[in-house]
């Protein structure tokens, strides 16, 4: 039973690793068909940098959001980069980001830093 559990396991990061791998590539192909995101589109680029385990590109693309493309953050987003940043056991910085949010953040941010800490 142990076995099947660990080769489930590892299934699940493998599907997920090639899913994320898969989404990484949508905004660099939209960006090249001229096609100007959304603050979705990020949102889901943002998620699968988080699934990943890629914090530094994840980051650079919340920063892309207003500085490139002239977005306002939403909710979602700060959700996300609070997600990727607490994933990797930076769990001060994603605090500290949280606090500096211009946007009111209710019960969703605080479960998905729970939920970071779990995983």
């Amino acid at each position: 039973m142990q076995g099947y559990c660990l080769m489930q396991c590892i299934n699940d990061w493998i599907w997920s690793l090639e899913k994320s791998t898969s989404v990484l590539n949508i905004l660099p192909k939209m960006k090249q068909e001229g096609i100007k995101p959304d603050g979705t589109s990020f949102v889901c680029n943002i998620n699968a940098y988080s699934h990943g385990d890629l914090i530094w590109k994840g980051q650079t693309y919340f920063t892309t959001i207003s500085k490139d493309y002239g977005l306002r953050h939403i909710l979602n987003h700060y959700d996300c980069v609070a997600d990727l940043i607490a994933r990797v056991g930076h769990m001060n910085n994603a605090m500290a980001l949280i606090k500096k949010m211009s946007l009111h953040h209710g019960i969703m941010i605080w479960h998905t830093l729970l939920g970071a800490q779990c995983s």
